[in-house]
């Protein structure tokens, strides 16, 4: 057995290439990710934000395509795009799937937007200066309603003599009746999300804006859709089928959503033909160019010329990297488990870090990997 970090340095790997299957856990991701050639419609365009549903199974890239989304807003559209992440589904932990509204949704959205115009003002003194009377009231109810206590007690501070003057002008309940509150009749939660959704445009708008795009991604990880990903169109549901919210001026929903809920989505009252949508595809061709991008971005020096091959035995070098990516299932995720699968394999049995990758490390990695995935299968049946 020899360690893992011998092993890369001998190869000249600067670090695992294929040591996490998660794209939020991926660093430097835009130097080895290879976008589909739907990304520019996916991204639409800032002036005119549309909604837009892409669809894929699991480990096909959905997550990594919504993160390369945001590295072009930071990069490119910084103080432009207003933009907030809605992947985690608190209300899932206490109600079942098909008593989730599209006021849990909204709550929930509205909470994070106002974390992030929060975070926004305490580090932009400037932004503060420039809002209006309207728009400070405006930030005091949206605060208020739909921070929780702690995020208050975190951020508020921040904001200092803000929030001090907002919380001594605006007294708690005048005017709150216009927004989306818990206590919004169920009649009434479109008009209020609406309202709410027109005030923070305008306020973003004051302040430079031109758009704000909401991600909503990770509908298959909560409590009630890791075993059955079908589910997450019932959680989805109130909220991809209100049309009067997703296509509101201004607001940009990119959903990215398990291919296999299509049906629940459609029992919902989605509407495939009002919002535009994509299902993830792979080729084997573009599989090899993930295998060899991510090798040569983790292969600074160059010496293995985007090939795994290269630092196998000769008897496989020439046919390795097909070979996984045939293995591999039009998946990059599995693609990643199949390379990790050989690198721990080489490991456990090298003496040195100079050995080359034996076949035999090959076959003993395939069928660990292939195992995996019938235990994946097996789970997500029981």
């Amino acid at each position: 057995m020899i360690e893992m970090k011998a092993f890369l340095k001998a190869k000249g790997l600067t670090s695992h290439p294929f040591n996490t299957f998660d794209a939020d856990k991926e660093k430097d991701l835009g130097q080895f990710v290879v976008l589909p050639p739907y990304f520019e419609s996916v991204f639409g365009m800032a002036e005119d934000p549309q909604a837009f549903l892409v669809l894929g199974m699991r480990g096909f890239g959905k997550t990594t395509l919504r993160k390369m989304l945001t590295q072009r807003i930071e990069d490119q559209y910084s103080g432009r795009i207003f933009c907030v992440d809605y992947s985690n589904f608190p209300f899932t932990k206490q109600k079942e799937l098909k008593d989730v509204t599209l006021r849990d949704h909204m709550m929930e959205i509205f909470r994070l937007m106002a974390l992030e115009f929060s975070k926004l003002l305490s580090t932009s003194p400037t932004s503060r200066k420039r809002l209006k009377v309207a728009a400070k009231e405006f930030l005091f109810h949206l605060f208020e309603i739909h921070l929780k206590d702690a995020e208050k007690q975190e951020l508020y501070p921040k904001l200092q003599s803000f929030m001090e003057k907002l919380l001594r002008t605006y007294p708690k309940k005048q005017g709150r009746g216009l927004y989306l509150t818990v206590e919004t009749p169920d009649s009434e939660v479109i008009e209020r999300s609406v309202h709410t959704m027109d005030c923070l445009a305008g306020v973003l708008k004051s302040l430079g804006f031109v758009s704000a795009y909401v991600f909503i991604d990770r509908l298959d990880e909560t409590n009630r859709t890791m075993k059955e990903p079908d589910k997450a169109g019932i959680l989805l549901g109130p909220l991809i089928s209100s049309l009067e919210i997703i296509q509101r001026d201004f607001y940009a929903f990119k959903f990215f959503v398990p291919a296999e809920c299509v049906n629940n989505l459609k029992a919902s009252g989605f509407r495939n033909d009002k919002v535009q949508n994509q299902t993830i595809s792979w080729t084997d061709e573009k599989l090899a160019e993930v295998l060899k991008k991510r090798i040569m971005a983790f292969n600074k020096e160059g010496r293995m010329f985007g090939k795994l091959g290269t630092i196998c035995e000769e008897e496989i070098k020439d046919k390795v990297d097909e070979f996984i990516v045939i293995k591999a299932n039009k998946s990059p995720r599995n693609l990643l488990r199949f390379c990790n699968a050989i690198f721990s394999e080489h490991i456990e049995a090298a003496q040195t870090p100079e050995e080359t990758i034996s076949k035999k490390i090959v076959a003993l990695a395939l069928k660990k990997y292939e195992y995996s995935l019938q235990i994946d299968q097996h789970v997500s049946k029981d």
